[in-house]
């Protein structure tokens, strides 16, 4: 009888209006959901580009998201003090609905990023030679293999394991 409670609750509950209004700009967006192989659209593209380009919708998404936020702390910041308008603003409507918003598509989004971090560790090695299994084109532990390692490390520890700790 819960369950089914909750299933009703769940299935009636509304989207912010803020999600509802980014869901009609993104639409046909691919955030992680691969329904058709990404070369079909814009021929051979390297896991290494479709993380990063990840990232990137993410930092905008969250940009877009928070912008009002940033401009209202801005504007007070010179009379109240940096920290005292930070509060002030998190403690507003609008403060709240931005975080809101901002941590629903963080947990929307955390599975399909954290995902494709943690397959860049994924390597196998055929005829000695280590290839990334998430696309075989690309080679293990070294060249650009090494130049992402950083920025796998920093998404791992800072949104993967920092967005559950917050």
């Amino acid at each position: 009888n819960l369950v089914q409670q909750l299933s009703v609750m769940l299935l009636f509950t509304e989207f912010p209006p803020a999600l509802e209004k980014l869901k009609v700009v993104l639409d046909g967006l691919n955030l992680g959901i691969n329904v058709a192989s990404p070369e079909c659209a814009v021929g051979k593209t390297s896991f290494y580009a479709i993380f990063l380009a990840n990232l990137v919708v993410l930092g905008l998404i969250l940009l877009c998201l928070t912008a009002r936020s940033f401009v209202a702390v801005a504007r007070t910041r010179k009379e109240k003090g940096v920290r005292i308008a930070v509060q002030d603003e998190i403690r507003s409507e609008r403060g709240s609905r931005t975080f809101r918003d901002a941590f629903v598509v963080l947990l929307l989004l955390h599975p399909s990023v954290s995902g494709m971090a943690m397959e860049f560790f994924r390597c196998r090695t055929i005829d000695g030679v280590p290839y990334l299994m998430a696309d075989y084109s690309l080679t293990c532990y070294e060249g650009g293999w090494l130049l992402m390692l950083p920025i796998v490390l920093l998404v791992l520890v800072l949104f993967s394991i920092g967005t559950p700790l917050v």
